[in-house]
């Protein structure tokens, strides 16, 4: 009985080591598959410990590229800063280089102007020359024609058969009146003349009394003046106006319209002007190259050559303003 309760102790006690052994495996089966687990964990956290050290490497690495980078931009800053400044001095530089030019434009741009204004000056100083110089030229040249006109115009007046155009044989119109206009106007230009001509005659014999009042003018006697321009003191010089003369066409009847307007002017029927010899009767002046005709009392052939030389309206100028 004590081996039989010794054995069922024992039985007991293998059973009770048995369900321990059993609750012990059961335990190391759930620690081993706790350790299983664990160690799964582990190389989980492992390959993530792993991939976190990859990126904080990476992080790492970036960080230094970071840096070096930054240094390199720090370096390249510092270079366009050092660029800056100089392109700011150049800046500078070129502004007052630009100043400096901009200086001398302007005062090549005056200069250039004002040779523009004394060429300018000069051309209309010289348009102004010539236009002066032109103007003096017909001033002398009007000057000279009126004085041309003037003696002309003595002339007519003291010899009024010299040079008689053809266009002026004949000066009647057939108009009574207007010809008696013309016949007055051409008495008051012979009157005017005649008395300029007076004028100048009295003051040259005043002079001339005066000279001989002062012993200092000679007295020559009118025969030797003649003899020495070569004409004779008989009287001959008037012989060739005698033998010269022009003939005297028939008279006509009194009732005759040419006679009357000729005869209430004083002049001859234009028939019988021109009858006469154009240049046969002509005689010459002593002491000159003037050929004459016998002069005759026709004013309206003064009249007519004053007109056809264009120096009648300076004639009427002259007239208003005397």
């Amino acid at each position: 009985e004590l081996v039989k309760a010794a054995l069922l102790e024992e039985v007991r006690t293998q059973k009770t080591d048995e369900s321990l052994v059993l609750s012990l495996e059961e335990r190391v089966r759930e620690l081993t598959a706790q350790l299983e687990s664990a160690g799964s964990q582990l190389n989980t956290v492992g390959s993530e410990l792993d991939k976190e050290r990859a990126k904080i490497d990476s992080l790492l690495r970036h960080e230094e590229s970071l840096k070096e980078k930054q240094n390199a931009l720090l370096e390249h800053v510092d270079q366009l800063d050092k660029e800056c400044e100089s392109l700011r001095t150049s800046l500078a530089e070129s502004e007052e280089g630009m100043a400096e030019l901009q200086e001398r434009l302007d005062t090549v741009s005056a200069e250039r102007d004002k040779q523009q204004q004394e060429v300018q000056t000069k051309q209309i100083n010289q348009g102004s020359e010539k236009a002066v110089a032109e103007l003096m030229r017909r001033v002398s040249e009007l000057e000279r024609q009126t004085e041309d006109h003037k003696e002309q115009q003595r002339l007519l007046v003291m010899f009024p058969e010299l040079n008689v155009p053809a266009e002026a044989q004949c000066e009647s119109t057939g108009d009574i009146t207007l010809d008696m206009e013309k016949q007055l106007e051409a008495n008051g230009l012979r009157i005017r003349v005649l008395e300029e001509e007076n004028s100048h005659l009295r003051t040259t014999l005043a002079k001339l009394r005066e000279s001989a009042q002062q012993g200092a003018l000679k007295l020559i006697p009118q025969t030797q003046l003649w003899a020495a321009s070569g004409v004779p003191a008989n009287g001959s010089k008037y012989e060739g106006r005698k033998e010269h003369s022009p003939p005297v066409g028939p008279r006509r009847a009194i009732g005759s319209p040419d006679l009357e307007a000729s005869a209430g002017l004083g002049q001859r029927p234009c028939s019988e002007k021109k009858a006469r010899i154009p240049s046969a009767d002509w005689i010459r002046r002593p002491g000159s190259s003037v050929f004459i005709n016998p002069p005759e009392p026709s004013a309206i052939r003064a009249y007519a050559r004053l007109k056809s030389a264009g120096t009648l309206p300076v004639i009427r100028t002259k007239i208003g303003r005397a």
